[in-house]
């Protein structure tokens, strides 16, 4: 496999480069639309590339699904990284008879527990099947769900060396550096709340995202024993927690004190978690003080509202959705009335009792339930490595951030514009500190 590999790099690659050069040359001289025979040819290389090394496909999803052209995590990016996923899977089947491994995947907890969650949906959407062929929209959805899910198995697959799944992390930190400094931009070049144009209307799409890396970062920070990447740590916390602050996202505000009390919890050492409550206590000053008139209103209607004082106008649209939901889960209590019955829920516990029932409820329960034992798992392995460690100590703070409370108020376990990076990440943890499908040769 190898040879015809190197084979196809060595005599196609350059002949399609070259077509493809001289096709943008003539739609440039001859004013033609070689949009589509740039896309089809483009679509060859990555086809030839990804047989060169299926491998590839990791760090080019990590970058293509956040960094946009203008805003992050946008829309055409997730469309373009499930173009690039298809192809890949093509790739994948196409190469599975030259394989000598075979398809094996290994047992890992929570890929069996994922595995059972995605077969009750797919039960569940037996339901209103007619429903989601008539509406592109959704099936579109639960495709890229099925993709975008599915790519944590196919990185369990893939053989990896440690030292290059440490470097893929570094990338993952390094584009969510990126996205920090993004927000700060977008922020400084139009201030205001959300709806005037900021974070493009998807502050929660995006908040959700840098809380994420916030935690793996600050992981990292009270782990490391080196100066300069301590400093680099500390300048993206900046960027990012600037930025999820001004996305205006409640959810974000209350998942970053759960993560910072979770992470108080973690095994670190004993002065670095002194120091960091100190840093809490500070920051938590500092943004008292500092921050906008219109921050500060916009988590006032948060506690408000929990409190019981005044009930945000936000909030009782949330209460309505929900109402509704509730009542078709009474109707409909074993496998809910249906996958992907709604647009949005803005709670994705509510959502999955209403369109999966128990079966669905239980399921997803117990997806969470194995990750966050499988981190926990990771961070004694991990105990005395500074930066997988430290990964690893921030990974399940971010997790309880992003998975348990964002979910109160977000369907975003089905959004895989952040979903891919969390499977990304966790896929690559597991395999560097448990050793899962290292022996695996079926994508090397």
């Amino acid at each position: 496999m190898d040879t015809v590999g190197h084979w196809l790099n060595r005599s196609v690659a350059p002949i399609l480069a070259l077509i493809v050069v001289a096709s943008v040359a003539a739609g440039v001289a001859f004013d033609f639309r070689s949009v589509y025979p740039v896309a089809v040819l483009g679509g060859l290389l990555l086809f030839l590339l990804l047989v060169w090394d299926f491998r590839v496909i990791v760090p080019m999803m990590i970058v293509l699904v956040p960094v946009g052209p203008k805003f992050p995590m946008s829309f055409g990016n997730l469309y373009l990284a499930t173009v690039v996923l298809i192809v890949a899977y093509a790739v994948w089947v196409w190469r599975l008879p030259l394989s000598p491994a075979g398809l094996t995947f290994p047992r890992e907890p929570v890929l069996l527990t994922l595995l059972v969650f995605t077969g009750v949906m797919l039960l569940s959407s037996l339901q209103n099947i007619s429903f989601l062929f008539q509406n592109q929209l959704h099936s579109l959805r639960f495709l890229q769900f099925l993709l975008y899910t599915f790519f944590f198995a196919l990185i369990l697959q893939m053989s990896i060396s440690r030292k290059t799944i440490r470097m893929l992390l570094v990338l993952v930190l390094a584009v969510g550096f990126l996205e920090g400094l993004i927000g700060v931009w977008q922020w400084q070049t139009n201030p205001g709340m959300f709806v005037t144009g900021t974070f493009d209307y998807r502050h929660t799409n995006y908040s959700v995202y840098t809380v994420f890396i916030t935690f793996l970062f600050l992981g990292v920070l009270v782990e490391t024993r080196r100066r300069v990447v301590a400093l680099t740590c500390i300048a993206a916390l900046a960027a990012l927690i600037y930025a999820t602050v001004f996305a205006f996202s409640r959810a974000a505000y209350v998942s970053l004190m759960v993560g910072f009390i979770a992470l108080l919890f973690m095994p670190i050492k004993r002065g670095r978690r002194v120091a960091l409550m100190g840093a809490v206590a500070l920051l938590g000053l500092v943004t008292y003080f500092m921050l906008p008139k219109d921050v500060m209103l916009r988590a006032e209607d948060l506690f408000t509202t929990l409190t019981g004082k005044y009930i945000a106008l936000s909030f009782r649209y949330r209460l309505r959705m929900w109402r509704v939901a509730f009542v078709d889960f009474l109707q409909h209590p074993i496998l809910g009335k249906g996958t992907w019955t709604y647009e949005v829920r803005d709670n994705f516990y509510i959502k999955v009792l209403a369109e999966m029932g128990i079966a669905g409820f239980i399921a997803f329960i117990a997806v969470l339930y194995m990750i966050i034992k499988r981190e926990w798992r990771c961070i004694r392995t991990e105990a005395g490595n500074d930066f997988v460690g430290g990964v690893a100590v921030g990974l399940l703070p971010a997790t309880l951030a992003t998975l348990v409370v964002f979910q109160l108020s977000g369907d975003h376990f089905l959004n895989h514009r952040f979903m891919i990076n969390f499977w990304i990440v966790l896929a690559l943890v597991l395999k560097h500190c448990l050793g899962v499908g290292q022996n695996r040769h079926q994508n090397g």
